[in-house]
């Protein structure tokens, strides 16, 4: 039995965060039940704090672990950890020297403590698991963006307007118990799936660089060479990178668009919302359109400026100005579609996230990709704006 015990708390201990969290935690929740709870209720008498104030502190403490677990021992949210990693025999799918990053038997042994310290029954028990998974799906999002890795980053957020359409506020409903609790099951294989694959692409990348031997020079990096001859460079994040994800990132825009307007924009209508506030939904997809016109035209003018495109009778320059075409098909999209769309009967939410999805896809996956234009466009290479330099005392 004291095998078993000590074996239990070196695996706990483990997982844990420092000893000054835990000290916090438990100061702080001490305080509030020995001196603004038990006394009282043990009496007879309404406490000075409700149950939320406790079942508060919980989810607090679950949802910070939650975000421990995942930025503490993933390497790529740990720079040094992941530099100190890659000259280490260390290979995926290997155990990583820091500790386990995917979900054990030890997580569930803290967050039931948080969740039994927590006085009460039904959902106030269950909120700081219910936390702590999103905390940990929020990590794990974060450690999909850095690595690249699609699958865990669009699928978090495809759950995260399920819940939108599941009615948060309506969490201590009880036929909502079974929606969240599926949810959260969908969460948590997610991570698993999306920390395993977030991890292998790290080794890869890892690998390459290794075989590649790359120490002073990385493709893209402007710091080695120079104005002019850095713009020229091949980037590894453009073109089919970008296209790639193109797809995935326009449903998972128009979704969540549906299911937030589903939720906060019930009756919603666009053509109520042009007669009251005029063209307002068209912002986001102007906004899209700036952002791949800078995306495109930023440090790389038109070879003649307007005024000599008056004198020399050139008002269009084909091979430059077609990088405004999908600008403005993003802006007709925006001002056509979610009106035509509604006037076929489409729902509120339909009628604005299929239009958005279609300009996120178009932003990312018109031709011509940044590539080609960065090194076949008839443009001007402008030098980029020098940086201030930040002068300190020595």
């Amino acid at each position: 039995m004291n095998a078993l015990r000590r074996k239990l708390l070196h695996g706990v201990r483990e997982v844990l965060p420092h000893d000054h969290y835990l000290a916090l935690f438990a100061t702080a929740y001490a305080a509030v039940w020995g001196f603004l709870y038990l006394p009282y209720t043990s009496r007879g008498y309404q406490p000075l704090v409700p149950v939320e104030y406790l079942c508060g502190l919980s989810c607090i403490a679950a949802a910070g672990y939650g975000l421990y677990r995942v930025s503490y021992f993933h390497p790529a949210l740990r720079p040094s950890y992941a530099a100190w990693l890659a000259h280490t025999p260390w290979r995926f799918p290997q155990t990583l020297p820091n500790g386990p990053l995917l979900l054990m038997w030890k997580d569930a042994v803290l967050v039931t403590v948080l969740a039994a310290v927590v006085p009460g029954q039904g959902w106030y028990r269950a909120a700081p698991a219910l936390a702590f998974v999103a905390a940990y799906s929020l990590a794990t999002m974060l450690a999909a963006l850095r690595c690249r890795e699609p699958v865990g980053f669009f699928g978090l957020l495809v759950l995260v307007g399920v819940v939108l359409l599941c009615d948060p506020f309506g969490l201590y409903r009880p036929q909502s118990i079974p929606v969240f609790a599926a949810v959260a099951g969908a969460a948590c294989a997610l991570d698993a799936v999306s920390l395993r694959l977030s991890l292998m692409r790290l080794a890869n990348q890892q690998a390459q660089q290794a075989t590649l031997d790359i120490e002073t020079y990385t493709p893209g990096d402007p710091t080695g060479i120079g104005w002019p001859l850095a713009p020229l460079l091949i980037e590894k994040t453009a073109g089919v990178t970008r296209r790639r994800y193109a797809m995935p990132a326009a449903a998972t825009v128009a979704w969540l668009t549906f299911c937030t307007c589903s939720m906060f924009f019930r009756g919603g209508s666009i053509d109520r919302m042009i007669r009251g506030d005029g063209y307002v939904y068209a912002w986001p997809f102007l906004f899209v359109a700036m952002y791949r016109t800078g995306w495109y035209c930023s440090n790389y003018p038109s070879p003649i400026s307007l005024v000599g495109r008056i004198a020399t009778r050139r008002l269009i320059i084909p091979r430059y100005d077609a990088v405004f075409l999908a600008p403005l098909a993003i802006v007709a999209v925006g001002l056509v579609l979610p009106w035509q769309l509604e006037n076929l009967g489409a729902p509120f939410g339909l009628a604005f996230g299929l239009p958005l999805g279609l300009a996120v896809w178009i932003a990312l996956a018109a031709p011509p990709t940044l590539q080609d234009w960065r090194l076949t466009g008839a443009h001007r290479i402008a030098r980029p704006p020098k940086k201030r330099k930040s002068f300190k005392l020595e």
